[in-house]
């Protein structure tokens, strides 16, 4: 499987798969999330805040040798004796999901997301392509499972996905319970909170994944995917470009 240059990444690379995963599955990993007092509060300087619930390999990202290795594989151990449902979405994805022949046998990094009103993300990526950073080129595949039984469009908390310059919005997706969003780890998106009114939590299951037999090398030597690397080191590991010091007020 040949890995599109991220300059060609659109909005036909982000998926949208509904019902597909038993209500039993979906109910019991969001009565897990909602009952556990694992959640941490991301608080970052660049008004990112949300809060998060690591289920494997988080919070130290997608890899970093043998010690990182271990840690996501009892991770997931633990993961499984806790709650059968993680086994059972897992299996289900690797069924369904458009590149389900390519992940591996555990989900590299997985995490619970939580949104209250207010409270978002900004342009992101899953995949870190600047180096020295996360898998600097490794191919992530995320797949989104929206856990909240309850939501309109006027609820807003869509995630949005955006073009590689992160001037336009190039897709946009409302939660549905169940829904699964598949999509390149590389294109930059967002979950957006939930409007003011709505006082309970916006929840999701990601599993970022490594995939195996994708050739990434067009990606990584494309002068405009060099042009792109260096764009990233400008606007730092969120997408936010950096003040110029010289005309900082």
């Amino acid at each position: 499987m040949q890995h599109k240059p991220i300059t060609d990444l659109d909005h036909t690379d982000i998926h949208v798969i509904d019902d597909i995963f038993p209500h039993d599955v979906l109910n019991d990993l969001a009565a897990y999330a909602m009952n556990s007092h694992r959640w941490g509060f991301n608080n970052y300087t660049n008004g990112t805040n949300a809060w998060a619930m690591g289920v494997v390999g988080y919070p130290e990202g997608y890899g970093g040798g043998e010690e990182f290795e271990e840690q996501a594989k009892q991770d997931w151990e633990d993961r499984k004796k806790e709650l059968p449902a993680f086994e059972e979405m897992w299996n289900i994805i690797k069924k369904k999901s458009p590149v389900g022949k390519l992940l591996l046998d555990k989900p590299t990094r997985s995490l619970f997301n939580g949104h209250v009103s207010a409270h978002g993300n900004y342009a992101h990526t899953d995949a870190p392509s600047m180096p020295g950073h996360g898998v600097a080129g490794m191919p992530i595949y995320t797949h989104i499972i929206c856990l909240n039984k309850t939501w309109s469009i006027d609820t807003g908390g869509a995630t949005e996905f955006y073009n590689i310059e992160r001037t336009e919005i190039i897709k946009s997706v409302i939660p549905q319970y169940g829904r699964m969003i598949v999509f390149d780890g590389r294109i930059p998106h967002a979950g957006k909170p939930p409007c003011k009114f709505y006082n309970g939590l916006r929840l999701n299951l990601a599993w970022q994944c490594k995939v195996s037999d994708i050739d990434y090398t067009d990606s990584i030597e494309t002068e405009p995917y060099r042009e792109y690397l260096k764009d990233s080191l400008k606007r730092g590991s969120w997408g936010i470009k950096k003040k110029d010091k010289k005309n900082e007020i």
